[in-house]
């Protein structure tokens, strides 16, 4: 909603209120002045909190607002103020002579204002998201600069409405990607109208049964209505965007390992991705320096050394929305009032749209996981092939080797069967048939088992590599290396 925008009925009915002058009775709790900081936003009517009294009166604007329903011709014109010199009437008789006045300081010329020196790399970068269809990736030595450039393109309006610039990292150092994306809308009732109802009528269940449970004890009551309102009103827009909303069971009261292991939180949202978010409240507190008693102090002077705290800590009306994501304890994202005004409703579709832009970054991470792993399995076949490859390369070259050393050994043999045949040649014949009988037999054994020419001439059958053979050659082929190159 813009600061132009028409108020509707709920701050209209605030603004007659306060022209009324501020009846008592007419609302519960401190629901009211969170609205009349967006009165105050508007110029409407002005708030004081002198001695710790909240008051509202009606701006010029405000009457004119009432009177007319729409805002005074120029309200939203910028208008440079002048200082006026004023001067106070007395009576002559006690008039004190005037002091001599002293010169005034020449003003400096003011330079023009001039648009930040990165708007036009940021006008340039929205062009070539829009031309890249809304993402790119980018390596860059310098990240931050990316960053700056995405929060000026958000703060100045530089992308198309309603769209802003998120930048995250790629998975890998100095890799970044950059997205244009589309600014959620809140879809169910604002969280401004339920602040301005007297009554709500049907709390989310959940939030009701954390009531009823005595889980928002550790904010003060008086704040515990505005909690409720934080929490109703995020459920409820979470199950609109279809997220599960559950409560987190409250922690044992004893067993120091027991309170930490169990969830922080109050709400869990779950997504239909499986991933969770817990919701948490937090009561921001306001620091004093601690005036100590005199009792307090006669015990330091008799002990001493200083038996009083140095700083009181009292709950402040600033609360905040704390968001653990996965199962850690630690590090929550905060989204809160800050210390000039009561914003913590504003920020509630912040909360959603960041938990949105998460779930779509672990989705897009688990599809890379998932191509990536696909490519794994493939270059590791394609490796596997190449290793099997060679080691039937190795085995048949192995065989020749053997059968090149078998042929060398049957002529070597051959030879030998020469000088038996010549030395046979001399002997007496009643020993001859034996000797003959014998040289058949060698013969027959070298041409059918020693020689490898003796059988069909082909290439030679490898026998199918086992997984340690695949390894092996794996290793050869340089395939499982390990290290830096």
């Amino acid at each position: 909603m813009s600061l132009k925008d028409p108020l509707h009925e709920g701050q209209l009915e605030l603004l007659r209120w306060i022209g009324d002058g501020c009846p008592d009775g007419r609302w519960k709790g401190h629901s009211y002045k969170t609205s009349a900081t967006a009165l105050v936003s508007r110029r409407l009517i002005e708030v004081s909190k002198k001695g710790g009294v909240w008051s509202a009166t009606l701006l010029q604007a405000g009457t004119y607002y009432l009177e007319h329903g729409d805002y005074p011709d120029g309200h939203w014109e910028r208008k440079r103020r002048r200082s006026t010199g004023t001067e106070s009437a007395t009576d002559g008789s006690m008039r004190s002579p005037r002091p001599k006045p002293r010169p005034r300081p020449q003003p400096k010329p003011v330079a023009p204002k001039e648009p930040p020196p990165d708007l036009e790399r940021s006008r340039q970068l929205v062009v070539e998201l829009e031309e890249a269809g809304g993402v790119l990736e980018r390596r860059t030595d310098d990240p931050m600069s990316y960053f700056d450039l995405a929060t000026t393109i958000n703060r100045y309006k530089v992308a198309p409405t309603p769209q802003e610039v998120i930048v995250s990292g790629a998975g890998e150092r100095g890799h970044l990607r950059i997205r244009l994306v589309d600014v959620t809308t809140w879809r169910t009732e604002t969280p401004a109208e339920v602040a301005m109802e007297e009554r709500v009528g049907r709390w989310h269940p959940v939030v009701a049964d954390l009531r009823s449970d005595g889980r928002l004890d550790n904010v003060s009551k008086d704040h515990q209505r505005r909690v409720m309102i934080l929490l109703h009103c995020l459920a409820k827009e979470a199950e609109s965007r279809g997220l599960t909303v559950e409560m987190i069971m409250s922690p044992p009261r004893s067993g120091y390992y027991a309170q930490r292991d169990t969830p922080k939180g109050l709400l869990e949202l779950r997504t239909s991705g499986g991933s969770t978010y817990r919701v948490g409240i937090k009561q921001y507190l306001n620091r004093t320096k601690h005036v100590p008693t005199a009792q307090e102090l006669a015990e330091s002077k008799r002990s001493g050394w200083q038996r009083y705290p140095t700083y009181d800590d009292e709950p402040s009306e600033r609360l905040a929305v704390l968001i653990y994501e996965g199962e850690s304890n630690y590090s929550p994202r905060e989204w809160g009032d800050t210390k000039r005004r009561l914003c913590a409703e504003e920020k509630l579709g912040d909360i959603l749209a960041a938990i949105s832009r998460s779930e779509m970054s672990a989705a897009r991470m688990a599809e890379e996981l998932r191509l990536a792993e696909e490519e794994r399995t493939r270059r590791i076949e394609r490796e596997n092939a190449c290793a099997r490859a060679a080691y039937v390369e190795h085995a048949t070259g192995k065989r020749l080797k053997q059968d090149s050393a078998k042929w060398e050994e049957a002529d070597r043999l051959r030879r030998y069967l020469a000088a038996m045949r010549t030395r046979v040649a001399d002997i007496a014949d009643d020993e001859r048939s034996a000797a003959d009988e014998w040289i058949a037999w060698c013969e027959r054994y070298i041409n059918e088992t020693v020689d490898p020419l003796g059988g069909p001439i082909r290439r030679p059958d490898v026998n199918e590599p086992s997984q340690q053979d695949i390894a092996e050659f794996r290793r050869r082929l340089g395939f499982d290396r390990r290290g830096w190159f």
